[in-house]
């Protein structure tokens, strides 16, 4: 059976919408949002939001409320932890604490989340990913103001990884009001970079900037990995603006003569479908319908939805109380049968006996009478 999804993405300029089927694209909508009522992920102004998405859902009906949320990358930070090898018991904690030291900003202003990476011998390698508070919290209200239940969720340059099978790519996301950029090595999200952009920026400017922030992220990684520098023959991915706009791709090149081609997800897409314009949509649903294939899209994959909005499971002891309740109603229906109906036998059982009773009465006389004849009887002879 195909396994179905819907994500949902809110970033400065617009909603998206995509819902999916397997691997096939079944609905995709773009609803542009004014200035304003997002800003750098966070949604100012959440009546006016959550008003158009219920507006979107009307409109497309996916059929369905639960949504896979996609969460802006601007002001989101990325690290990778070395910890000694622990007991999985003591490793959140510790993982916690290591974050606070590594990410220097207080962990009461972000929402942590992390998942454990292969290994070397004696310790434990953590990838971690901190959203502000402020934001996750907006696009979460947002939601469920809108009558969804968002019930996972991920970065977008983490699903922007997610949304190829490339191992290693530099991938480019540029929408109308800010742009992701990640360096994608050995399925890894080696860097990443989230910017706004300017909506009243020219063409030529925006470009710029693209190249600008790749090179920066190329050059950041490099200065980590001497022994293993991103090779000129690793791919620059366009998606978003750049992905339907082949003549602006050289404008994107450095000193390294790489090949751009627009980001081709593992998804099949249905006439109309522009995938380039949906890529990190497609890395949210991915988390759904992969199955065990999403590790050969991206290693990280982790639900990035903040444990307070995750439903706790029903304790046993709830879960068993109505049952419970229900079999000794039975129970006590039972019993009180059982004695309705031995108070009847035990009344019909009374009266048999008192029957019983008058008739040995009657035998008795009888009997008695007899003997007196007899006796009589007896003495005139």
């Amino acid at each position: 059976m195909a396994r179905d999804a819907v994500a949902i993405y809110i970033d400065d300029s617009a909603i998206r919408l995509l819902s999916v089927s397997g691997k096939r694209a079944k609905q995709w909508a773009i609803e542009p949002l004014e200035a304003g009522l997002v800003r750098d992920g966070f949604i100012v102004d959440e009546p006016a939001v959550a008003a158009r998405v219920r507006a979107l859902w009307a409109k497309e009906k996916p059929g369905t409320q639960r949504v896979i949320a996609g969460t802006s990358g601007i002001n989101c930070l990325y690290r990778f932890l070395t910890l000694p090898e622990l007991p999985k018991s003591l490793l959140p904690e510790a993982v916690k604490r290591e974050a606070s030291r590594a990410l220097g900003v207080p962990l009461e202003q972000l929402y942590i989340s992390w998942q454990i990476l292969p290994s070397q011998p004696n310790e434990t390698r953590v990838y971690i990913a901190a959203a502000t508070r402020t934001t996750v919290d907006s696009i979460i209200r947002t939601l469920k103001r809108a009558n969804l239940n968002p019930y996972m969720m991920d970065i977008a340059p983490l699903a922007l990884a997610r949304a190829t099978a490339e191992p290693s790519a530099l991938i480019v996301d540029l929408q109308p009001a800010g742009m992701d950029v990640v360096v994608k090595m050995g399925g890894m999200p080696e860097v990443i970079r989230s910017v706004s952009v300017s909506r009243t920026s020219t063409t030529a400017e925006r470009v710029g900037v693209v190249r600008q922030e790749l090179q920066r992220a190329v050059t950041f990684y490099n200065s980590s990995h001497t022994d293993a520098p991103v090779a000129d023959d690793i791919p620059i991915l366009v998606a978003g603006e750049l992905g339907e706009q082949p003549d602006l791709w050289k404008g994107l090149l450095g000193r390294a003569e790489r090949r751009i081609e627009a980001l081709q997800p593992p998804l099949e897409s249905p006439e109309g479908f522009v995938p380039s314009a949906y890529a990190p949509l497609i890395g949210l649903v991915l988390k759904q319908t992969a199955g065990k294939a999403i590790e050969g899209y991206s290693r990280v994959n982790f639900n990035a939805l903040p444990e307070a909005y995750i439903p706790k499971p029903r304790p046993m002891s709830e879960l068993l109380f109505f049952p419970a309740l229900l079999v000794g109603v039975l129970a006590v229906a039972a019993v009180g049968y059982m004695v309705f109906n031995s108070m009847g036998l035990t009344d019909a059982l009374r009266e048999r006996a008192a029957a019983n009773d008058q008739l040995v009465v009657t035998l008795n006389a009888s009997v008695a009478k007899q003997r007196q004849a007899l006796e009589a009887e007896k003495t005139a002879l």
